[in-house]
């Protein structure tokens, strides 16, 4: 009897010993698997680092996605395009000549019908040959036709909106589990954090070129690129004009009217003083109610007659404000850069210096009416 005691309690701790090393190898998988996520999501981050498009990004995540869940087979990074269609915009294992025209209505994705329009968490959806439409079955990259039969997908939210859908399918069903859930919502935040870094970095670089009020490049910018585009012309020997713009009678406007229409007044110049302006040409804000352009493939006298045409469309269209009529006119200089050597500095002063004497000159025969 000793004997069959003395055998159970070996057999007991054989199996106390075999749960123990299962677990121990469990954890270390779990560890493991925790480590590659957060290798993942710090790869991505020094991605975003280093400015690479998010279509680059995409598709290194879709990757990563594959890699960390093994049964998958294909996949696809779905993105809302203006016309709120979700189109394509990194797949795996699929057709890219399809996927590249390929565009679902929300309501026709699996994460649509699984949730019933909630779509707010990962989800695994299996037998998906009962719920897809003929016209959104795509080709894999394989000689056959194939048809999917589950998929974990995920949505990809920014700021309590959904932007997207993170999307890994299998050709079988019942191959994906929760800790692939855990992968793909995992994931799907790390693409909805890094589209958010993108559009912040963005942001920033756009206010860093850009005058906040009317859209147009800032004084820095517009020095930085003046200055390039003049060496350059300085090398070929290609003319610039450089032209300086001052609004007339904003004091005034101001003190009638207030600062909102003096604003207003500044932002309504700057959109039609764009407009003078190629796609090669520089035009900014350069402070206060002062413009300044650079333009090539024009002569002064070019210049000076499509300014007049432009303070001509101003007069026969000024502004309303709260009741009132307000005449957005201007003053303005233009210097050639061959006049001055290609000195960027010269040509600004000299522009200025013109820019003031029509302004003088402009108030001298308002005055001489009022005489009148």
């Amino acid at each position: 009897m000793f004997q069959g005691v003395l055998l159970v309690a070996i057999l007991a701790l054989v199996l106390l010993l075999f749960r123990a090393q299962k677990n121990n190898e469990k954890m270390n998988n779990d560890m493991i698997e925790l480590i590659n996520l957060r290798e993942a999501a710090l790869d991505i981050a020094n991605r975003t680092l280093l400015k690479e498009s998010m279509e680059h990004q995409f598709q290194y995540i879709l990757d990563t996605c594959m890699r960390l869940i093994p049964k998958a087979k294909y996949g696809s990074v779905l993105m809302f395009d203006d016309d709120k269609m979700l189109r394509a915009v990194a797949s795996y294992g699929l057709d890219k000549v399809a996927m590249a025209s390929f565009r679902l209505p929300v309501h026709e994705s699996f994460l649509y019908i699984a949730t019933q329009g909630k779509m707010d968490k990962t989800v695994i959806i299996n037998r998906l040959e009962d719920i897809v439409l003929d016209k959104n079955k795509i080709d894999s990259t394989d000689e056959d036709t194939f048809m999917l039969r589950s998929e974990v997908t995920a949505p990809l939210i920014i700021d309590n909106e959904i932007v997207g859908i993170l999307c890994i399918d299998g050709d079988q069903n019942d191959i994906f589990s929760d800790k692939d859930v855990h992968v793909l919502d995992y994931m799907s935040r790390q693409i909805s954090g890094g589209i958010k870094r993108q559009k912040l970095y963005q942001e920033v670089l756009y206010l860093s070129r850009k005058d906040k009020m009317t859209g147009l490049m800032n004084r820095h910018s517009f020095d930085c690129d003046a200055l390039a585009k003049i060496r350059k012309a300085n090398t070929h020997n290609d003319d610039l004009q450089l032209v300086v713009l001052d609004v007339d009678g904003l004091k005034d406007v101001n003190d009638t009217h207030g600062h909102a229409a003096g604003d207003l007044l500044i932002k309504s110049l700057a959109n039609q003083f764009r407009t003078v302006f190629n796609e090669t040409d520089l035009c900014a804000r350069y402070g206060g109610d002062e413009f300044i352009g650079l333009v090539d493939g024009c002569t002064k006298a070019q210049i000076d007659e499509c300014l007049q045409a432009f303070q001509n469309r101003l007069r026969n269209t000024p502004i309303l404000f709260e009741g009132s009529y307000i005449q957005a006119l201007f003053s303005y200089g233009v210097t050639s850069l061959k006049e001055t050597n290609y000195d960027f500095d010269k040509a600004y002063r000299l522009s200025d210096e013109r820019m003031y004497n029509q302004k003088r000159l402009r108030k001298k025969d308002q005055s001489r009416i009022q005489i009148r």
